[in-house]
């Protein structure tokens, strides 16, 4: 495998980061953003990824990238808890900035799909949220996401955070197992959205 290594992301990684938030959402981005089909969403992503000061910012990414290739090969999205809040409605007037009317008819019309993506569910603000982890198809199974973790929980401990959080698909049996295998363990939500997990691990 070549020399990964993990660096704060720049505009300039919008096209692989689009990619790679796209697979880390899939269906959840139709619930956000409306049918729009993957080209609206990759869209979507881009331009969010390029304003800034959004759940979707290159202002809270990082991203993996081998020393052979200028392109990332992975994409993590975190931030403290508090910020979740704090970057909700920017990112739903964002939203509304680059649809207009449309965007706006699907938000009133779908508040449910908003729920989990406002509130954060069940997040504490004393913990550290990863949003976002996504490896590309070619580049799993070579230890980089947990590098990526590992990276998260240095960002943790460095801003005075004792635990790193997310949540997986309650269906993603992959996912649980490997989160389980990098130290994470899983918790089940009580809340409406029992659809995922919250999985902690105390740094």
């Amino acid at each position: 495998m070549c020399n990964i290594f993990v660096k704060a992301a720049s505009p300039n990684d919008c096209d692989t980061a689009a990619k790679l938030t796209f697979m880390a959402y899939h269906k959840y981005s139709y619930d956000i953003f409306g049918q729009v089909g993957e080209a609206g969403a990759l869209d979507y992503y881009k331009k969010l990824w390029l304003h800034g000061r959004n759940r979707f910012s290159h202002h809270y990414s990082y991203i993996a990238q081998s020393d052979d290739n200028s392109q990332p090969v992975a994409l993590m999205t975190c931030y403290p808890a508090p910020l979740i809040s704090k970057l909700t409605n920017p990112t739903i007037y964002q939203l509304i900035c680059i649809r207009k009317f449309s965007f706006f008819l699907h938000l009133i019309t779908h508040l449910n799909n908003f729920y989990y993506f406002a509130k954060g569910t069940e997040i504490d603000p004393a913990e550290f949220y990863i949003a976002t982890l996504s490896v590309l198809p070619e580049y799993r199974r070579q230890g980089i996401g947990a590098k990526m973790l590992r990276y998260a929980r240095h960002l943790a401990r460095e801003q005075g955070y004792k635990r790193c959080v997310l949540h997986v698909s309650a269906e993603n049996e992959s996912g649980i197992r490997f989160y389980e295998k990098n130290g994470f363990t899983k918790s089940p939500l009580t809340e409406k959205q029992t659809a995922y997990f919250k999985m902690v691990y105390s740094v």
